[in-house]
């Protein structure tokens, strides 16, 4: 059994849940085998119902033993093989009791081999288009299961065009009508020949018995037209599903493929088709991660961040991302399972430009002039132009673009007061907002060198004081939403390292006012 078969051939419904259908298909032959009998073979015209119908009755109900039997031994089959061979199943099922009744009437009765061929006839049609009808039920089920479950359909090896399987049922169509056309008129010139019956009754009778034959195989056509037509739109659909979920950047679509011709093939190449595409987001995925702890690795390295610091940051960005869709569902859209991912993997590099800032300014331990001051602020624009220019390089990428977005405008303020651009209020990208309060909320609880981390509402002080100001008013509410969750976190992945007490640091502030606010101001530069 193939792989993909194992995966999901633990949990399918079972082949024979037509039950009910195939029971209600043996009772209707049982009704048309007596007016058939009673109209199509003189020889059956000389029993009573119950010797015509007690021996039918019996060889179907042995059928119905010998079918569960099979299907224990079908469910142990591959998938791709189950319904094909379910179906010759039931058709041998049906040609072996029509030449067991001929047999039984040829034995047990007497009749000629020409009554038991009517009876096969009966039986091999009737069993024809049962077989049909419960091949395409199984198959319409399959289908269904395997698109809830998003999965796909193993194909078998032996080929049907849809113009094969038109031009057999076709074919087979014109037989079945033909041979029971035949055989009634065989029948029935044979009849009047013999009894010399009153001609306008006779073409009446005929009449009669043609219109009967003809409707049941009619309804039995009709019927396995339509249950076909059910089964191909059904197939349609959900490639169309499939397609259009794909086209909406659902790689994880499978389209269920539960028949071995064109259709059942165009599935299947889809699927591959969404395999090699999803094969190459997942690459394009991994490039990108790599290329952007690349870039972090490149600012850590220059700055005097931690690696925490980032992982801090980009996970307070995300969490007040999902606390603001909470709270303003009018902004499901802009703030995405999928915008929300490129805002935690683009965080990191907000400080990026820093590479660009000496180091004589970039790990100054005190407060910067006013010129320093101002080469330091020119991070933001270095940052967005270097991670401009490696986006153009590949091409556009979606996390790059969010990354120089953020970068750009994470020192932007609420007020306007703020650089590179002195953007006011909703002008700023959201992006930028989060990350401005996530990076300051940050540096105020971090230690450095220089400074010793905040308590946590001490920090929240300083965010509250900087509302309408410094930040977006609707996110300051956003943080203090969630400010539990953002302490708990701040504390377990706090900086394990080596600082110098707050106390001595405040003694270093009183004898050099402003050392201490310049550098907590840096830590958020």
């Amino acid at each position: 059994m193939s792989n993909s078969s194992a995966r999901i051939d633990g949990n399918l419904p079972t082949w024979d849940q037509d039950g009910k259908r195939a029971a209600l298909h043996y009772s209707l032959l049982l009704m048309v085998y007596a007016l058939y009998g009673y109209q199509v073979c003189p020889f059956l015209e000389q029993l009573s119902m119950f010797e015509l119908l007690a021996p039918v009755a019996a060889m179907l109900s042995l059928q119905w033993g010998m079918r569960q039997l099979g299907k224990r031994h079908l469910e142990r089959e591959e998938i791709a093989t189950r319904i094909r061979k379910s179906s010759w199943m039931d058709l041998g099922l049906f040609v072996f009791g029509g030449c067991a009744l001929a047999f039984y009437n040829l034995f047990v009765h007497g009749f000629p081999l020409e009554s038991g061929g009517k009876i096969l006839v009966l039986f091999v049609f009737g069993g024809f288009y049962i077989s049909l009808d419960l091949a395409l039920e199984r198959e319409y089920r399959l289908g269904q299961y395997l698109g809830k479950m998003g999965s796909p359909f193993p194909l078998s090896v032996r080929y049907w065009s849809v113009q094969r399987k038109f031009a057999l049922f076709s074919s087979a169509n014109l037989v079945v009508l033909a041979t029971v056309s035949l055989l009634l008129v065989y029948k029935d010139l044979h009849w009047i020949a013999e009894e010399k019956p009153d001609l306008q009754m006779a073409g009446l009778a005929i009449m009669a018995e043609l219109g009967f034959v003809v409707g049941v195989i009619g309804a039995y056509i009709i019927r396995v037209i339509r249950q076909y037509s059910r089964n191909l739109d059904a197939m349609l659909q959900a490639e169309t599903q499939g397609l259009r979920a794909v086209a909406d950047g659902n790689l994880e679509a499978l389209i269920p493929v539960t028949t071995n011709d064109e259709f059942g093939h165009m599935a299947d190449l889809s699927n591959q088709m969404i395999g090699q595409l999803r094969s190459s987001r997942d690459e394009l995925v991994r490039t990108q991660d790599v290329t952007m702890m690349g870039l972090i690795s490149l600012a850590a390295k220059r700055d005097n961040e931690t690696g925490l610091h980032l992982k801090r940051t980009q996970t307070y960005v995300a969490m007040l991302a999902k606390a603001l869709r909470r709270m303003k569902p009018e902004l499901s859209d802009k703030l995405s399972d999928e915008i929300i991912d490129l805002l935690y993997k683009s965080a990191p590099l907000h400080d990026i430009g820093k590479v660009g800032v000496p180091d004589h300014i970039l790990k100054k331990p005190g407060k910067l002039d006013d010129d320093e001051f101002a080469i330091m602020k020119t991070h933001a624009q270095i940052g967005a132009e270097a991670l401009d220019e490696a986006e153009q390089a590949l091409g556009g990428c979606s996390f790059l673009s969010m990354a120089k977005e953020i970068a750009a405008t994470h020192h932007e303020k609420w007020d306007g007061s703020g650089y590179p651009a002195g953007l006011k209020g909703e002008d700023i990208p959201l992006s930028g907002r989060l990350m401005a309060v996530a990076d300051v909320y940050d540096a105020l609880r971090s230690p450095r060198v220089y400074k010793p981390g905040f308590t946590h509402s001490k920090a929240m002080a300083i965010i509250l004081d900087g509302k309408g100001k410094h930040f977006d008013p609707e996110l300051v509410e956003v943080l203090i939403s969630i400010e539990k969750e953002i302490n708990v976190l701040s504390e377990e992945m706090s900086d394990k390292v080596e600082q110098k007490s707050e106390e001595r640091l405040e003694k270093v502030e009183k004898a050099k006012p402003g050392i201490l606010v310049g550098s907590v101001a840096r830590g958020a530069a």
